[in-house]
């Protein structure tokens, strides 16, 4: 799913399925190409989500269970980044209704 502004800016939404025992560095290991591979900081949704965000704060990895909900933000043409704050906002309200 992504969403596009009329900046040329875009906010994409992507689902993964993990092994449910599998942890997200192992998954992430296994996934991301190395060339696209960075450090990550952990933090929590408001729902109890653990996530986990690249230092730009431009990616995010929400778990949930057997999940991972993979939210970038790309300025693409855009002169500046002006929709960080909804990105934001959109990682931490997800809410996941798991049947």
């Amino acid at each position: 799913m992504e969403f596009k502004s009329s900046t040329g800016a875009s906010i994409s939404l992507d689902v993964y399925q993990k092994q449910e025992d599998q942890k997200f560095s192992e998954w992430y290991q296994l996934t991301i190409p190395a060339a696209e591979r960075e450090v990550f900081l952990e933090d929590m949704t408001k729902e109890g989500y653990l996530f986990y965000k690249y230092p730009d704060l431009m990616t995010a990895f929400v778990e949930v269970e057997d999940q991972i909900f993979l939210f970038t933000y790309t300025v693409n043409e855009a002169p500046t980044i002006d929709f960080l704050k909804t990105f934001q906002m959109m990682v931490n309200s997800l809410m996941v209704e798991l049947k």
